[in-house]
């Protein structure tokens, strides 16, 4: 990869990390402050169900900053835009759409494919064991 393709994917990635800091640290600020004085069931229930999304939101965004924190990492270390499982580079059309992606498309599709397996495998495994259970 060209060093200008680095330092393009380069300011993409600090510009997803510094607007990922700054929305988490308000999120997190305006919850600490949020002071509830409900009474009403429906109102806390309503409140409890908004904090949760918000909380599964940051969680979401926790492990994207991870990603990106990574991706800056392998820019630094010239591992950037090369497979983490077969080796061969990624192509910059799918870097531009996934700047944080560590698979090809070709990798990426297989692991999908096995992880779907697993689930699945997964899903008949518990159901016959409930259906032995009954």
């Amino acid at each position: 990869m060209e060093r200008t393709d680095l330092e393009f994917f380069r300011k993409i990635l600090v510009q997803q990390k510094d607007e990922l800091l700054r929305k988490g640290l308000c999120v997190f600020s305006d919850l600490r402050e949020k002071e509830s004085n409900l009474t009403d069931p429906l109102d806390m229930a309503a409140d409890y169900t908004h904090q949760s999304c918000t909380l599964q939101i940051c969680d979401r965004e926790r492990r994207f900053l991870k990603n990106v924190t990574d991706a800056l990492e392998l820019i630094k270390s010239g591992e950037y835009g090369y497979c983490e499982t077969c080796g061969e580079e990624i192509l910059l059309a799918r870097l531009k759409v996934q700047p944080v992606t560590r698979h090809c498309l070709e990798c990426k599709i297989n692991l999908e494919k096995r992880e779907k397996t697993t689930f699945y495998s997964a899903s008949i495994t518990t159901h016959r064991m409930e259906a032995d259970c009954e």
